[in-house]
């Protein structure tokens, strides 16, 4: 909840005196989290004072306290409609919007709150602030982000989440040593919070720095063990070091786990198709798993074309080895001394692809992922390579 006790005690005079106690009482149980206890107060308030857009304020935040966004949406509603002028209903809507996903309501709801947000609460304002640049991130309005949460830091520097969202935004924009410097400031201040260390990992894959990134990629996974993004992620880093026990580790345990997840198929799949160690390789399982991860994504990631090549060419069918090659060269303009094109050539020669490690051959990302040094990335932000 946004508001001050203060500020609600005014509201709430002439109450009922059961209807004024239960609201004091539900929000003491608030305040030390007993969010079902306050719910049965609050349900009170709302049955007898319905009036009243605290109560509705009140219940919503126990809602969203225990993930029902959706209820928590609609007592928010009906709050802004009581009091249109009160920033809690606005704000407290703004966040279970984020929390469902849905950034552009999200947004208006937070810029509302923003304008009523008294300048004496300068810790209401910085909150409202801080989850306004995230849903700009989201929304893909990266300037807007960043240009927030500069705002939220000048005003207090010890914000680990606006470090962390304002990195992802700088990533987004093609500043991968901002980015950088963004999160593992974020982690310093938050060495507890596993997502962002599975985020300095996918970071550090992503400018080539394999062996950092798995070393953050296992300390997010030490926090969020059941974390397929930083498996999936920690598996691909794994693969590209050599490290080929670990990466079928890691990368069979994401497409058990998350059937539908297409980036770890078709990490998985380039394993199968493309390890130098025979022991890792499965044509037959690689082409599955490569059609598989390009249906799930209607067939639009034309680099992950690559990914079936191999896995054809692994498979002993060298001519539609040769056909998705040739799909992916002419998807991705691949130049003619490009390893997209080296590898048609390689496929029209009758042979398979392997994919070397670390320190024996220029590093090469495996198909899908963004290389930063290469070409900076636009868009929302993803948390899964290849994506």
């Amino acid at each position: 909840m946004f508001g001050r006790l203060d500020d609600w005690l005014r509201r709430w005079a002439g109450l009922a005196p059961h209807v004024g106690r239960a609201l004091r009482r539900g929000v003491r149980a608030f305040d030390r989290g007993a969010y079902q206890a306050a719910r049965a107060d609050f349900e009170t308030v709302v049955a007898y004072a319905p009036h009243l857009a605290d109560g509705w304020i009140n219940r919503g935040a126990c809602r969203a306290q225990e993930g029902d966004h959706a209820g928590a949406i609609e007592d928010f509603s009906r709050a802004v409609q009581l009091a249109p002028q009160v920033v809690d209903g606005w704000a407290n809507r703004g966040l279970s919007y984020i929390a469902r996903g849905e950034f552009a309501a999200a947004h208006a709801d937070l810029n509302q709150a923003l304008l009523l947000a008294p300048d004496n609460n300068p810790a209401l304002c910085n909150s409202v602030l801080c989850h306004r640049g995230i849903a700009a991130l989201h929304l893909g309005w990266l300037e807007r982000s960043v240009n927030d949460l500069d705002q939220v830091l000048a005003r207090d520097p010890q914000v680990a989440m606006a470090y962390y969202f304002r990195g992802m935004a700088r990533e987004n924009l093609g500043q991968p040593d901002e980015a950088l410097a963004d999160l593992q400031t974020a982690a310093r201040l938050a060495p507890g919070d596993g997502a962002v260390w599975r985020e300095l990992g996918m970071l550090h894959y992503l400018r080539g720095e394999l062996t950092t990134a798995g070393e953050m990629l296992s300390r997010a996974i030490a926090i969020l063990s059941d974390d397929h993004l930083a498996r999936n992620n920690r598996g691909a880093a794994a693969f590209l070091l050599g490290d080929y026990a670990l990466a079928q580790a890691d990368l069979t345990a994401v497409v058990a786990a998350q059937p539908v997840f297409a980036s770890g198929l078709k990490n998985l799949a380039w394993l199968r198709a493309t390890c130098p160690d025979g022991e890792y390789r499965q044509g037959a399982e690689a082409v599955a798993l490569a059609t598989q991860a390009l249906t799930l994504v209607a067939w639009d990631q034309p680099q992950w074309f690559e990914v079936l090549a191999a896995a054809y060419a692994e498979s002993g069918d060298l001519v539609q080895a040769v056909h998705w090659q040739q799909q992916a060269v002419g998807a991705l303009d691949a130049g003619p001394h490009s390893p997209a094109q080296s590898r048609l050539s390689l496929y029209q020669s009758g042979r398979p692809f392997r994919h070397l490690p670390l320190g024996t051959a220029p590093l090469e990302l495996v198909p899908g992922s963004r290389w930063l040094r290469g070409s900076p990335t636009r868009g929302p932000h993803s948390s899964s390579l290849g994506k």
